[in-house]
């Protein structure tokens, strides 16, 4: 389960994204999460169950 301020690391098959989890949102398709990148402020929603979220950071 994710949680409002989490670090999370999401990773593509050209680069993994250290994020922050803004928002918990649920819908049709289950739960999406929208995360901020911290070093350029860009925020973008994910699917968990399509992207692959490799760990949960601790601070």
């Amino acid at each position: 389960m994710y949680e409002k301020g989490q670090r999370v690391v999401i990773r593509t098959p050209d680069k993994e994204e250290v994020v922050l989890v803004e928002e918990i949102l649920t819908g049709d398709n289950g739960q999406m999460l929208r995360v901020k990148d911290p070093i350029t402020g860009y925020t973008k929603v994910v699917n968990p169950v399509e992207e692959t979220i490799v760990e949960h950071l601790e601070d």
